[in-house]
């Protein structure tokens, strides 16, 4: 197995004058700390439920000659490292630091980093990256419409679309869809989407209030993870 995690190795050597220039009397060598990582450095746990809280664990072998203490895990947000400050890992031993991730409020493939740093400073820190992604029942695509910057005008109507797609095993019924400003149109004001199916919206505005505005499209069905989604719409007309 792989060992990516070998350390420095600190050489000490005394030297005399002789003829001919500078030569080793003695050579020492002090045996490295090797850590043998054995879960991949990308973690990655695939296609993942936003309500799914999923338990990992990261595992590695102290390959050394002495024992090894971990002095702390960091997370970034979304992972929850178990608490195992301090723990002494002896020579051959097997660590396992277990984590959680938590992928409530995630869209799409995201990464977070779990670092693991030991109490001896020449060890390097263990960097492990976990990726997934993360869906719901009734995905939106995209998030949001951003009309951007564009001219007033009583009759022109701009245009866009945004997609719901059912990702679980029921049908879910969209029975309320409407818009927080009469300015702004939808295609639909209620759908019932079959499961593994995608719905296309087309929304329309029309640009003659000058300013900056965002708009609401709100959506609400019978789905309990998703009673009610809310597509924010962003423009700003000028004269």
């Amino acid at each position: 197995m792989k060992i990516v995690g070998t350390f420095k190795i600190h050489f000490l050597m005394r030297c005399v004058w002789m003829t001919g220039g500078w030569i080793p009397l003695m050579f020492t060598s002090i045996r490295a700390q090797q850590i043998e990582y054995l879960t991949p450095r990308l973690i990655d746990l695939g296609r993942v439920q936003e309500t799914h809280v999923i338990e990992e664990t990261i595992r590695f072998v102290n390959m050394g000659n002495k024992p090894i203490t971990i002095d702390q895990v960091r997370t970034t947000c979304g992972c929850t490292a178990a608490q195992i400050v301090g723990k002494e890992v002896a020579s051959g031993d097997t660590a396992f630091i277990g984590f959680t991730f938590n992928p409530m409020g995630y869209h799409g493939v995201i990464r977070k980093v779990i670092t693991v740093m030991y109490e001896d400073k020449d060890i390097p820190e263990g960097k492990f990256v976990v990726q997934a992604d993360v869906f719901s029942d009734l995905d939106v695509e995209p998030r949001f419409i951003n009309f951007g910057a564009v001219q007033k005008s009583a009759d022109a109507i701009l245009s866009e679309y945004f997609t719901l797609e059912n990702n679980s095993k029921e049908p879910i019924h969209c029975h309320k869809v409407y818009t927080s400003d009469e300015r702004v149109h939808v295609s639909a004001t209620s759908m019932v989407i079959q499961p593994g199916k995608t719905y296309v919206m087309n929304v329309t505005l029309k640009p003659e209030n000058t300013g900056r505005h965002m708009y609401y499209v709100h959506i609400q069905t019978n789905n309990k993870m998703k009673p009610r989604i809310n597509v924010p719409i962003f423009i700003a007309i000028q004269e």
